[in-house]
């Protein structure tokens, strides 16, 4: 990679990290005003996915929404690319979805009712030159927005 993309790359995930900062702030002073609480939890860790959905059901009884945000990257060209940068993206962006919604999904239907939101990304849609494993694992994450929407639908 030139240094100039270098340069210009990281300028941009500069510009793009406060934009997600700005709304991820937003976001925040939303869930506060809503009684809302942040569990701080490893969501690739059953165990502790597990605790935190106890805690919010301790707390008010069901969950209503989940907001499965949950994600990293890592920038490098896929021939340089370790299987502990594979299992760090796959844990974080797609198992976190996979035990978050298995494990919030089963509340849901004994309630009656409830909404999952699960964000991906375009990089899930169309590949991005030294970001193959994160597009990779958005790709997943967006397919299981897709199929719990058609399996969860009525």
């Amino acid at each position: 990679m030139k240094t100039t993309h270098k340069l210009i790359t990281a300028a941009g995930m500069f510009i793009l990290a406060l934009f997600f900062l700005r709304y991820f702030f937003i976001i925040c002073s939303v869930i506060w005003s809503l009684k809302g609480i942040f569990l701080n939890s490893p969501v690739e860790k059953s165990a502790e996915v597990s605790k935190s959905i106890k805690a919010v059901i301790k707390e008010f009884n069901k969950i209503d929404i989940l907001f499965n945000h949950a994600g990293t990257i890592i920038v490098k060209p896929l021939h340089k690319s370790t299987e502990d940068d594979y299992d760090r993206l796959m844990d974080i962006n797609v198992r976190s979805a996979f035990l978050t919604c298995s494990k919030v999904i089963p509340h849901m239907l004994e309630n009656g009712s409830g909404s999952i939101v699960i964000t991906s990304s375009i990089g899930g849609e169309k590949g991005f030159a030294y970001e193959s494993l994160y597009c990779m694992t958005k790709g997943a994450v967006l397919q299981l927005a897709r199929s719990i929407a058609v399996e969860y639908r009525d």
